[in-house]
Parts: C-alpha cells; structure tokens; sequence
C-alpha cells in the first residue's frame, strides 16, 4: 500500500474530511474484484467529503450492502435498533423527506 493510500484510508477511519478529487484518484486506482469476491455482506464506511447529504445514510442506521449474485445486489442495507439488518430497494428510500428533516437537523 503506498503512504498516499495510507493516509486517504487512516483520514476516512478518522472521519476526516478528504477533497472529492482525491478520493477519486484513490479508488480509480483499485483493481476490480472478481464477482465472486463481492458476494456477501459489506460494512460501509462514510467518507467525508462535504457532499450536501453527507452524514444522511449514517443518521439513518446504513449498515453497508450485500450482494447475492451478479444480478441481484441490495445497495441500501441498514440495521436497526435491534441489530436486525434489513434491505431497502433504492426506489423506495424516502429521500424527500429525509432530506428534508436531516436538513432541520431533526433525529430521525
């Protein structure tokens, strides 16, 4: 791992915050995994960047993503109070209303 790699990843665990552009250059640089290494459940990680919804999915209780299968992938996986983790279909995520009270700086 390079120091620049070092640093990007010990900022994101820090939760510091990081220029989009060089989050980019980052992960531009990754290999892709092979479809078989994705399978499974995947614990997130927000990286700071000041996008205007940062913090939102973490506010929320998101827990990662899982992937079953080349085709059938839950990008929005969150856990809730109980520790259950439970999938949300991206087309049925409120984001109106979230953002809308997350802008209020309202608990969910």
């Amino acid at each position: 791992m390079t120091v620049q790699a070092e640093e990007i990843l010990d900022r994101v665990y820090a939760k510091k915050y990081l220029k989009k552009e060089v989050v980019v250059a980052y992960f531009d640089t990754l290999a892709a995994l092979p479809l078989d290494e994705m399978r499974g459940r995947w614990i997130g990680k927000e990286v700071l960047t000041g996008h205007s919804m940062e913090g939102l999915l973490e506010e929320v209780g998101w827990y990662g993503k899982r992937f079953d299968t080349p085709d059938q992938v839950h990008p929005l996986v969150f856990q809730n109070k109980n520790g259950k983790l439970l999938s949300i279909n991206p087309i049925w995520f409120p984001m109106d209303r979230l953002i809308g009270r997350f802008d209020r700086g309202l608990k969910l």
